[in-house]
C-alpha cells in the first residue's frame, strides 16, 4: 500500500537508519517494467515482503552539501551512475565524493547522517513492507 514519507517515518518498525549508505543502488524507473522490478536481486531472488521507495534521480544526481568534522569543513557531492547488471539493466549506483575524491568505504558519519535526513525529503513510499 502506498504511503507518505510521514507514514514511513512514523511507523515504529522503520527508521532512517535502514539506509546504511554503504553500497547504495537504485533502479531507474524508465528502464523497468514496473516498480516491483526492484524486488528482484541480480540472482533472481524475489523479496516480495520488502517495501519500495521512489525518488527522482534528477533530484539526487549532483546533490551536494557541506558538513563539519574534526578536520574542518567538507563538501560532499552525490553522483548517480548507470551500472547495468546482467539481470538488471536499470541498476544505478550512488557514488559519494568528499572534497572531490570518491569515497567507497567508510563514509563519514556526519555526511551519512545529513544524507539520510535529506533522503527522507526526496522519497515517496510506493509499497510498504509486509
Amino acid at each position: 500500500m502506498p504511503g507518505t514519507v510521514k507514514d514511513f517515518v512514523n511507523n515504529a518498525q522503520y527508521s532512517i537508519s535502514i539506509f546504511d549508505i554503504k553500497d547504495d543502488s537504485y533502479n531507474r524507473e524508465s528502464l523497468c517494467k514496473s516498480a516491483e522490478d526492484v524486488l528482484y536481486d541480480s540472482n533472481g531472488t524475489h523479496y516480495a515482503n520488502y517495501g519500495i521507495l521512489a525518488l527522482r534521480v534528477g533530484t539526487i544526481h549532483g546533490f551536494s552539501f557541506v558538513y563539519k568534522s574534526d578536520k574542518g569543513m567538507h563538501n560532499t557531492q552525490l553522483i548517480t551512475n548507470h551500472r547495468p547488471e546482467e539481470c538488471n539493466y536499470a541498476h544505478c549506483e550512488l557514488w559519494f565524493f568528499n572534497d572531490g575524491e570518491r569515497i567507497v568505504e567508510n563514509k563519514p558519519k556526519s555526511a551519512k547522517k545529513i544524507w539520510r535526513r535529506k533522503l527522507l525529503s526526496f522519497m515517496t513510499v510506493i509499497k510498504t513492507a509486509a
